[in-house]
């Protein structure tokens, strides 16, 4: 388990992340009111890139993702999270 810090503002500049080996810097940029892109960098390369949407209701969030693992292979990755 890891456990990483960072202060962002949304205007896509670069700011450090702290207590995370392969991760440096995030840049976050506000799409609309419901969405964001977040991407996350190792020495001024993107490693992984996010996009939360919100529901206009606000009950749902669906985070698409995008990485590289180890091997240099790109990976897809959905997530929703319901409001209870």
């Amino acid at each position: 388990m890891s456990h990483y810090g960072y202060t962002a503002k949304y205007d896509g500049k670069d700011y450090p992340i702290t207590g995370s080996p392969s991760r440096d810097a995030v840049a976050m940029t506000r799409v609309d009111a419901n969405t964001l892109k977040i991407n996350y960098k190792k020495s001024g390369t993107v490693v992984s890139a996010q996009t939360p949407v919100v529901s206009s209701d606000g009950k749902v969030c669906t985070i698409t993702s995008a990485s590289t693992d180890a091997q240099g292979k790109t990976v897809n990755s959905v997530a929703v999270y319901d409001r209870q």
